[in-house]
């Protein structure tokens, strides 16, 4: 599977299978500029797998995946997820007919908000003034695609590549700025003696975020398939989520690789904010990383 393939995820249940194929040919009928892959998951406990729907998707180029169990609960997102952690993924319900140009206008839609055009690389939500990646000439917006002529698929590719480097240690980065490709010659620093694009002094997560949080509730948890997280219900001007454009009703699961599930929990981060990951409530996962 290529990892740049936006991956479309839909769930049904056997009183809706008629209403589930409506749907899908409605979104197979759409015209997008991004690679798209469809799959359908199904529990196995409610269809058999000779089942005519099962018929119906082949025929559709649907993939379908099986999950044991109930999957009402966590919805489309965790199996998929599970088999395509590394794609972007688009959960979409199963008694709706998407109109035309509903794809492409999502994929639009996550280019204007990200200021990512494309599907790879490691978007730069924020940029130190006075760190190495600044001095280099790398910008906010940028979207980091190669290091070394590594490619970079997301930040944890990005971590993994800086990591094999020493502090002032030159790497050579490749970015893309709107419609240009940029390429730079990064020498690392770091105050703590470690090569990396982020430094770690001591910061106060909560307020270097910038926002209000309210802990997650068990309907969302049990939804969303997670074991906690914090949401966030108010973004102040100024903080990182403002910078990386995060959206209000955000579940933050991680802070640089951190689990994260409680107001407490921001108290033990002592270092700067390298990424965040998390989930929004239709289910998309988000992940956003910071250089210096």
């Amino acid at each position: 599977m290529n990892k740049e393939e936006i991956i479309v995820s839909m769930t049904t249940w056997p009183q809706r299978q008629k209403i589930c194929v409506t749907a899908y040919q409605s979104i197979l009928q759409q015209e997008h500029s991004e690679p798209v892959h469809y799959v359908l998951v199904l529990s196995s406990e409610e269809f058999a797998k000779d089942d005519d729907l099962m018929a119906e998707m082949e025929r559709l180029g649907v993939e379908v995946i099986w999950d044991k169990g109930n999957i009402i609960s966590h919805k489309k997102l965790m199996p998929t997820l599970e088999c395509y952690p590394d794609n972007p993924i688009l959960v979409v319900d199963d008694d709706q007919q998407q109109r035309e140009g509903w794809l492409q206008a999502f994929i639009d839609e996550q280019g204007e908000e990200s200021g990512i055009k494309e599907i790879g690389g490691a978007y730069v939500a924020s940029v130190d003034p006075e760190g190495a990646a600044s001095a280099a000439g790398i910008r906010k917006g940028d979207v980091i695609m190669s290091i070394n002529g590594v490619k970079i698929n997301d930040r944890a590719t990005l971590s993994e590549q800086i990591g094999k480097h020493r502090p002032n240690d030159k790497v050579k980065i490749s970015v893309k700025r709107g419609d240009d490709m940029k390429h730079f010659e990064v020498t690392l620093r770091n105050k703590a003696g470690k090569a990396e694009l982020i430094s770690k002094d001591d910061v106060d997560v909560e307020q270097a975020l910038g926002g209000k949080f309210a802990a997650v509730n068990e309907r969302a948890m049990r939804e969303l398939d997670i074991k906690g997280g914090l949401q966030v219900v108010q973004i102040k001007q100024g903080g990182l989520l403002a910078k990386a454009r995060v959206r209000e009703g955000f579940v933050i699961t991680h802070i640089n690789d951190r689990q994260v599930r409680s107001v407490n929990d921001l108290s033990k981060i002592n270092e700067k904010i390298a990424s965040i990951d998390g989930i929004y409530p239709n289910g998309r996962a988000a992940s956003y990383t910071f250089v210096e």
